[in-house]
């Protein structure tokens, strides 16, 4: 998509935000799943912190409704480190990162592609704090 066409996204999300704070409360699981949609235009318009502020913000959403092992927090986690290790903050994307991957193990069906996905990321960390061994490990 163009430049123009993720503002045009982003600006829909933050209105779909707004909105669906007005109309259900802060903490629905609607506000979740709009706050991860804005944050992956954000993402996609090079604004990794702004997105980790939401993605956060969903996290903590679905924890509260779905728990702390559900799939949906897994993902969040992941999404979370991810922005932050397009941010340069490699210190909190390993930690995220590390925790996504707890999470997404023991989950049924397994979720091959984000496993994988996290197992690439905190590759690509380790590997820009010049950990090569710990990048290997992770990249085999």
């Amino acid at each position: 998509m163009t430049q123009e066409r993720w503002d045009v996204a982003m600006d829909h999300f933050r209105r779909e935000v707004d909105a669906r704070i007005s109309v259900q409360g802060a903490e629905h699981l609607d506000v979740a799943t709009a706050a991860t949609n804005l944050a992956k235009c954000l993402m996609e318009l090079r604004q990794p912190h702004t997105a980790a502020q939401h993605f956060l913000k969903a996290h903590r959403i679905f924890q509260r409704h779905l728990g702390p092992g559900s799939l949906e927090v897994a993902v969040a986690t992941l999404e979370i480190g991810r922005a932050y290790h397009a941010g340069f903050r490699e210190d909190l994307a390993l930690e995220y990162l590390s925790i996504a991957f707890s999470l997404l193990q023991p989950q049924k069906p397994r979720p091959k592609s984000k496993i994988c996905a996290t197992l690439m990321l905190l590759g690509s960390v380790y590997f820009n704090q010049k950990d090569y061994v710990s990048a290997i490990q992770k990249f085999e």
